[in-house]
């Protein structure tokens, strides 16, 4: 069952690689910051590919709550983090739209549901969701144009997303593809 699983890992830029154990495995990788700047690749664009989600008290499980994949969240120093840096909320187990894992156990057992096709916390991140983002399309962009008063020309026809290609090329010319 685990062969078919291939696990990611991209650490924190700050976080301590001192305790990291040096492995030859084909199925993790371990990514770094350096490798995805080198690559031109910024994480949103893995994550989007991603069938699930381990992650500590990141903002980032919040946007790929949006998804509606797996969530995991790794919670084996939650009185150390709320000691030293502090949780917006309280109670932050109740707004943590996925499972949390406080040791290995818990860990292979999430890795095993998410192989197996079973989502423990589909409801809580549904719930958790309506209360965290006002929208669940791909219309942010266009929203926050419109709020700035900034309008796509639309000369070019054709689908939207065609129209955004040719304008990208366009842009990347020097010509202007904006207008106020």
């Amino acid at each position: 069952l685990f062969r078919s699983v291939v696990l990611i890992i991209k650490l924190h830029p700050w976080q301590d690689r001192k305790n990291l154990v040096e492995w030859n495995l084909s199925n993790i990788i371990l990514l770094e910051n350096q490798d995805l700047v080198k690559h031109d690749v910024q994480i949103s664009e893995i994550l989007g590919h991603a069938s699930a989600l381990i992650s500590d008290y990141s903002s980032v499980a919040v946007d790929y709550a949006l998804l509606d994949r797996p969530i995991a969240f790794t919670v084996d120093d939650q009185e150390t983090y709320k000691k030293d840096r502090g949780f917006l909320w309280d109670d932050i187990s109740a707004w943590l739209p996925g499972i949390e894992i406080a040791n290995y156990d818990d860990m292979v057992g999430f890795i095993r549901d998410v192989a197996e096709g079973k989502d423990q916390s589909c409801e809580k991140r549904r719930r958790l969701n309506g209360l965290f983002h006002d929208f669940d399309d791909d219309q942010n962009s266009q929203r926050v144009l419109e709020a700035l008063g900034i309008k796509k020309m639309t000369k070019f026809g054709g689908d939207g997303h065609a129209c955004e290609r040719i304008a990208d090329i366009l842009e990347g010319k020097g010509y202007q593809v904006w207008e106020r």
